[in-house]
């Protein structure tokens, strides 16, 4: 997970050279925002919610999700198998429901969006 953290972190910091709008939309909370990547960037992920690895059978074709109700990210576990030589895959992978949970964390009006 160390790879997928560093990848992460560089992706982030693209993030936070372009314009905040952009990556958080209008309606963010600038101080949140930016608290977040002065953290990322001194390996402190806990702004990150939990990450479960879960089956086939519980997540059905889903690869990853977030859940913002319980706070969680999910992984399929058959996809982290077949993916386990293709760090590029699994970082995407993290990457997208990741970025889903810390939009959610920055919205001013988060709660229209839960």
């Amino acid at each position: 997970m160390l790879t997928v953290k560093v990848r992460f972190v560089g992706i982030l910091g693209y993030y936070k050279c372009v314009n905040k709008r952009v990556t958080f939309g209008d309606n963010y909370n600038q101080e949140i925002a930016s608290q977040l990547f002065p953290a990322f960037a001194q390996g402190d992920f806990s702004a990150i919610p939990e990450v479960k690895i879960l089956s086939d059978e519980v997540l059905g074709s889903t690869n990853g999700a977030y859940s913002a109700q319980k706070n969680e990210i999910y992984l399929n576990e058959r996809f982290l198998t077949e993916n386990a030589d293709n760090s590029q895959a699994v970082a995407t992978l993290f990457l997208f429901p990741t970025l889903n949970s810390l939009i959610l964390q920055t919205k001013s009006d988060r709660l229209s969006h839960e």
